[in-house]
């Protein structure tokens, strides 16, 4: 009984990947052609979308930045606040506060689904190289921390 519950579960597999096999589109079955990503991007336009992508990057931080201003200006008149108005500029704070959580969120959310999407680009191409020259990737490799050789005693 139990061989023939075995035998039934390997064949829906082989049945549930023979469908996910059907339904892949012909470009999904063809190799890229030398020096073109599978995506159809030349090396060229793929460095144009990386720059396109630490552009925005930028702009996103730019924003950030002119939000946190806002928040000190808001902060300095809460704490220059005499005592009748020191409740209503500490709503101001919070509310600014909030508005600011919220609209981060929705740009932290965007710019996950788009670095991911641009990662991905990077891995069907084919080539490592092709993600080691990203603008993003020197970024975020600069920006990492790197441990000493003798740091490696102290964590354990």
């Amino acid at each position: 009984m139990k061989t023939r519950g075995l035998a039934t579960m390997i064949l829906a597999g082989c049945l549930l990947a023979g469908a996910a096999g059907a339904q892949m589109t012909p470009e999904m079955h063809s190799a890229p052609k030398a020096g073109q990503a599978k995506t159809g991007m030349t090396a060229d336009e793929m460095m144009t979308k990386c720059k396109a992508m630490m552009a925005e990057r930028e702009g996103m931080m730019t924003h950030m930045k002119a939000m946190d201003a806002t928040v000190d200006q808001l902060v300095a008149a809460m704490n220059a606040a005499d005592r009748d108005h020191k409740v209503e500029a500490m709503s101001a704070v919070i509310g600014e506060l909030v508005a600011q959580r919220k609209a981060m969120r929705e740009m932290s959310g965007k710019m996950d689904g788009q670095m991911m999407k641009h990662m991905m680009e990077h891995m069907r191409s084919g080539t490592m190289a092709s993600m080691a020259d990203c603008p993003m990737m020197k970024e975020m490799t600069a920006a990492a921390p790197r441990a000493a050789a003798d740091d490696h005693a102290t964590h354990h």
